[in-house]
């Protein structure tokens, strides 16, 4: 099964420690685990060095927020325009 996993708050990172950035990994390596062929999309870039799952990011990068919402809503539209790309997914 093919799948797209995302997220698109620029908060999270994928190496991160926060809460969400920990339990989006662990549902990661879950999927992964389970079989799925996962492709990650997230709006901040980085990886995961512990975990084999490619990460594509759609990073908004605005430093002050009216900037950065503006820019988060373009990244939402980018991410959109790669998932269609690299698609098509079984499930996102």
């Amino acid at each position: 099964m093919r799948l797209a996993y995302v997220c698109s708050d620029p908060g999270i990172t994928p190496g991160g420690t926060k809460g969400a950035a920990v339990h989006f990994r662990e549902m990661a390596r879950a999927l992964r685990d389970a079989g799925a062929n996962l492709r990650a999309f997230m709006a901040r870039a980085g990886s995961w060095p512990d975990l084999d799952v490619p990460v594509v990011s759609a990073d908004p990068g605005a430093a002050n927020k009216g900037d950065r919402e503006l820019a988060t809503i373009a990244a939402n539209d980018a991410m959109i325009e790669t998932l269609t790309r690299d698609g098509p997914y079984d499930g996102v």
